[in-house]
């Protein structure tokens, strides 16, 4: 059905410094005759904890494809969805972890740049 698998996408985002939040909206730019899809993640600092961040995420799947494969084109699509998000989370984490660790180690001296 896709002769290329690579898709490209649009992102903006809106950052306001006063209130320390950052929305961003995203959406494919290729393959959207076949299905789009729009993505919003609101960033903001966590009330409870000053030093979290809180991320909502939510999505839109739209197909107009026909033929009988709509539900199935935004089912796959909501599938792919989930396993990126995971993977993504997993993948910021990982990086969050490694900045602690250099933060941690800086402090006790052994990194000086």
């Amino acid at each position: 059905m896709l002769r290329n698998p690579e898709a490209y996408i649009i992102e903006e985002s809106i950052i306001n410094p006063k209130t320390q939040t950052m929305i961003t909206l995203t959406k494919n730019i290729t393959h959207a005759r076949v299905m789009q899809v729009e993505e919003w993640q609101t960033f903001r600092v966590d009330p409870n904890n000053r030093e979290f961040t809180q991320v909502k995420t939510e999505a839109k799947f739209i197909s107009n494809f026909g033929w009988g494969l709509t539900e199935r084109l935004e089912g796959f699509g909501v599938k792919k969805f989930n396993d990126s998000s995971l993977k993504s989370r997993k993948g910021m984490s990982y990086i969050l972890e490694k900045i602690r660790e250099k933060q941690l180690l800086r402090g006790r001296g052994f990194i000086t740049a």
